[in-house]
């Protein structure tokens, strides 16, 4: 056998095979050096390490497997977005060209004049800020301490309340929203399923996060639309179910401040507090004796987010010590609307602000904190930077949620998940943020959902309360929420039964297997 010395390796007088043995003898070698320096330390990361390492048979199986996609409606999608796309990529060259007088410049590779390109940050910039004279908006990087010029989207959106500037930036936000579609769509590589890579260990919470697979294709599964959503569907003869944790952040903030009073902790269980939230922000859209609040706040806002979406994010901002300013920004409403959000919800549930002041101690004493299920989190930076204070503010809250889905996750894995159990009676395909989604044969559906729903209950004891977040169940034959007219056979709550009919199928082998399963 021959030896190869790591310190005066050449690797260029190795043959290809001899390259590879080096490669994973190194790379055995140094994960082996790794494991030895860092095991004196394992103890120390204790829930942490082992969580880690427990999660990493369920995210293979979600890999491995991947989700169906509609073939037809991906297609019928695709060619309806490059259509928009080109729609709005014409009226930009005439409005550019002809409303300004820009010169177009001829491409002879394509044979075909071109205009400003609405996905260049430099041609953008001369466009608003040379063309019409239009003061730049910049960017303040923390890590360089420097301003630079920005077209990025928080500015456009900043652009298009001057009425000069509106009708170029709804083109281009258009424009890049197509294109962000477009790639998600052609993320499949062709294929009739989509597969991504989850990192279990990747974040500072400890919660996944995704992104294309290992083979170059997929997607991040975590952020997709609900329009996009109705693509994915589940295989012959299957069906789907998501499970997703009830106002879960919420819920663990009201626990962990339980210590300084219960207002919010009565709100999250005794109504619908992210519509109660809404009620706080946009008082003007429930005039009094509103029937059904919900069904105003889930009326359509910003982009694809509804009323009660962005309530919901003000919530969480205020809780994480998000300023009336940043609050503004991300809800979209006046500086002056977000104080008076803030002093409102402040004022119903006090006790928030007496945990985030509990935190800043915790914090200054030994720059650490410990979530209630044990996770131990060092923050290096200033105890007193704002920066350092939010994340360390949102890290229990966000941290337990992600541990408390990844332990329910696990136990359905374990008892229900066919991949474990060779004839078991689900197939897990997603875990998104505060949700899992899995298929199923719809005849075990009275029993299926039940037991899902015990084995997704993972108690924790926070201040010498026992505190279980709930999970809503939905049920359908695509990733979509249902719509009675648009999307028929989406997500639909679950209540005990689904009376809805499965979709005939869409293509000819669809009909084959349909026929072949009866």
């Amino acid at each position: 056998m021959r030896v190869l010395e790591s310190a005066s390796l050449d690797v260029s007088k190795l043959n290809p095979m001899q390259q590879y043995w080096a490669y994973n003898a190194l790379d055995c070698c140094i994960t082996l050096e790794v494991f030895e320096k860092l095991a004196p330390k394992i103890p120390e990361a204790g829930f942490a390490y082992d969580m880690s390492r427990t999660m990493q048979g369920p995210a293979f199986t979600l890999m491995n497997r991947g989700v169906r996609l509609d073939s037809n409606r991906v297609l019928s999608l695709l060619a309806d977005l490059r259509e928009e796309r080109a729609r709005c990529e014409q009226t930009f060259f005439r409005l550019t060209t002809e409303g300004l007088g820009l010169e177009p410049y001829f491409d002879p590779k394509h044979k075909k004049h071109f205009g400003i390109n609405p996905n260049s940050p430099q041609q953008l910039q001369a466009l608003f800020y040379e063309h019409l004279a239009i003061p730049a908006i910049k960017n303040f990087n923390r890590q360089t301490k420097e301003e630079t010029i920005t077209t990025n989207r928080e500015a456009l959106e900043k652009l298009q309340k001057l009425p000069k500037a509106k009708p170029f930036c709804d083109l281009i936000l258009s424009i890049r929203d197509c294109d962000k579609q477009i790639q998600v769509l052609l993320a499949s590589q062709g294929s009739n399923r989509m597969h991504c890579s989850y990192q279990v260990a990747g974040t500072l919470s400890g919660r996944w996060s995704s992104n294309e697979s290992a083979f170059g294709g997929g997607t991040n599964l975590q952020n997709i639309s609900d329009e996009m959503r109705r693509v994915f569907v589940p295989d012959a003869g299957l069906k789907f179910a998501q499970f997703d944790l009830e106002q879960a952040e919420s819920k663990l903030v009201a626990y962990l401040a339980l210590l300084w009073g219960d207002n919010y902790l009565r709100a999250c269980l005794s109504s619908d507090l992210h519509t109660t939230t809404t009620m706080l922000v946009w008082p003007d859209r429930f005039p009094p004796g509103t029937n059904e609040p919900r069904k105003i706040a889930e009326q359509p806002f910003y982009r694809h987010f509804s009323y009660r979406d962005m309530a919901k994010r003000g919530g969480h901002g205020s809780n994480y010590g998000g300023s009336p300013a940043v609050l503004s920004m991300h809800l979209k409403i006046p500086r002056e609307g977000a104080e008076s959000f803030q002093h409102a919800y402040f004022k119903a549930f006090p006790e928030i602000r007496q945990w985030q002041n509990s935190v800043r101690l915790a914090l200054a004493k030994d720059r650490s904190i410990t979530t209630p299920l044990g996770r131990r989190c060092f923050f290096p930076g200033r105890p007193w930077d704002n920066d350092t204070v939010k994340s360390a503010i949102a890290y229990s809250p966000q941290s337990s949620i992600g541990d408390i889905l990844n332990l329910g996750f696990y136990n359905v894995w374990k008892n229900l998940d066919s991949f474990v159990r060779d004839a078991g009676p689900i197939q897990l395909l997603t875990q998104v943020h505060d949700s899992i989604k899995f298929q199923y044969r719809p005849e075990d559906e009275s029993w299926l959902i039940p037991k899902v729903t015990e084995l997704l209950k993972v108690p924790v004891t926070i201040h010498g309360r026992e505190c279980i977040i709930n999970t809503e169940a939905a049920v359908g034959w695509n990733w979509g929420k249902f719509h009675s007219k648009e999307n028929p056979h989406g997500l639909m709550k679950w209540k005990g039964s689904d009376t809805r009919d499965a979709p005939a199928p869409t293509s000819f082998l669809d009909r084959k297997l349909h026929i072949a399963g009866k």
